[in-house]
């Protein structure tokens, strides 16, 4: 893969205690989630896109999928650490970090079309 930049699927839901936070408990929780996002992205992380879907067939909740760009796989166990000792972490129901590849040849064809 050291030919084709390594992609993260970062996925997560928010449960029941972001729904019952106080205005201010999540007013902090977003300062910490924006925290965490300067940190990832001066060490290299990449944003690549974002979409909001429910959390799989026939689920109820939302899930919130990121698309990110790494540099290394040690990277991606510090975000996963990182997020769950964040402020922000004690709101997030569940979350997964998929790990695979971009495709450059496809990102030239889709950019050239």
């Amino acid at each position: 893969m050291a030919d084709r930049p390594i992609r993260v699927l970062f996925q997560y839901t928010l449960g029941l205690p972001y729904g019952q936070a106080s205005e201010e408990e999540r007013k902090q929780a977003a300062e910490s989630a924006l925290e965490m996002a300067r940190k990832w992205k001066a060490s290299g992380v990449t944003y690549v896109g974002y979409f909001g879907s429910l959390a799989g067939p026939g689920a109820p909740e939302f899930a919130h999928t990121t698309v990110l760009e790494v540099k290394d796989f040690v990277q991606v166990q510090e975000m996963s650490d990182e997020l769950y000792h964040s402020e922000w972490g004690k709101y997030v129901e569940k979350y997964r970090l998929e790990v695979g590849s971009g495709w450059p040849d496809l990102d030239a064809f889709w950019r050239s079309a």
